[in-house]
């Protein structure tokens, strides 16, 4: 990963007075001066809304070719003399940033409160991502990952060495693939997090077309469909998820529900199984769904979660 000029949160907050009505904080006031050139040539991105009551920012952080749509939220503690640790925060197929039901969006603050900043993102053709999700893989959404964590050091206010990564279903695929890929991240959970993603392919059909057009369409039981790139399901066919978890060095916490009917449970098992490191273990939480039961109105298995997700992030981090 490049080096970074350390730049700060002041930057994305004075470039974009004009946009929101923003208060000093402890944040803004431990920051370094920083040209919006400079901002620029370090590819972060512009604001779209800013809460600084809740420490929360949104935010577009430019990856080239395309822009990533993601919400930062960061501790009031955080400051350049006081670096604090982050996570981030993958979602599923067919989710945004904020994840199912809101699951995302509703621990972050958790998060803040317990001291970790996070950052939750759009992966491509997702949520408020532009481009088209025929465009989204394994290998687009490591970029995205990379250049996530990019953007999160040029705050100034982030420990590097104290970064984490969160992955619900398909993003828990993303997420073991990239703690894989390096040693970025020291800690590493997922939700209901697949070594399988055969099963969106319904029938051989969907590889014909993809073949022959670039895509398949992929239609969600939940309504709505996207296109599935070619990239995507030859990337699909081609890794082996355990053995990738296998080069992992970080310990991992693989959490699943015992109702879960589209990522098996077992899948949490296996992951811990092939993971090399001692500390890893998992948590099989009781009458839970693939979505922890967050459409069904009772939140007691998404609050089971939300607490064994904090406490290990406090401790690994």
């Amino acid at each position: 990963m490049k080096k970074l000029i350390i730049l700060s949160v002041i930057v994305v907050l004075t470039n974009l007075a004009s946009c929101a009505t923003t208060k000093t904080n402890d944040v803004e006031k431990a920051t370094l001066n920083t040209t919006s050139q400079q901002m620029e040539e370090n590819k972060m991105g512009t604001s779209k809304r800013i809460n600084t009551g809740n420490e929360e920012i949104t935010i577009f952080i430019n990856a080239g070719d395309h822009k990533i749509p993601a919400i930062v939220t960061i501790p009031k503690e955080a400051s350049i003399n006081n670096k604090v640790p982050a996570v981030v925060m993958l979602h599923a197929t067919g989710a945004d940033k904020n994840g199912a039901g809101d699951g995302f969006k509703d621990i972050a603050p958790q998060f803040a409160a317990a001291g970790i900043a996070c950052i939750r993102i759009d992966f491509m053709g997702s949520g408020e991502s532009t481009e088209d999700y025929a465009k989204y893989s394994f290998s687009t959404a490591l970029i995205d990952i990379d250049v996530t964590v990019d953007y999160l050091l040029s705050l100034g206010i982030i420990d590097s060495k104290r970064l984490g990564v969160l992955g619900w279903s398909q993003g828990g695929t993303d997420a073991l693939l990239a703690a894989a890929r390096n040693d970025t991240f020291v800690s590493v959970m997922t939700w209901a997090g697949s070594i399988n993603l055969g099963h969106l392919l319904v029938d051989d059909q969907m590889r014909v077309d993809a073949q022959k057009q670039g895509y398949a369409i992929l239609n969600f039981s939940f309504g709505g469909s996207a296109h599935l790139g070619k990239q995507w399901i030859d990337e699909v066919d081609s890794t082996n998820i355990l053995e990738k978890v296998s080069e992992i060095k970080a310990p991992i916490y693989a959490i699943a529900g015992t109702k879960d009917t589209v990522v098996p449970p077992q899948a949490a098992t296996d992951i811990i199984n092939a993971s090399k490191n001692k500390d890893s273990k998992k948590y099989i939480i009781e009458n839970a769904d693939h979505i922890f039961n967050l459409y069904s109105g009772d939140r007691t298995a998404y609050e089971t979660l939300c607490k064994e997700t904090i406490n290990w992030f406090k401790k690994t981090l």
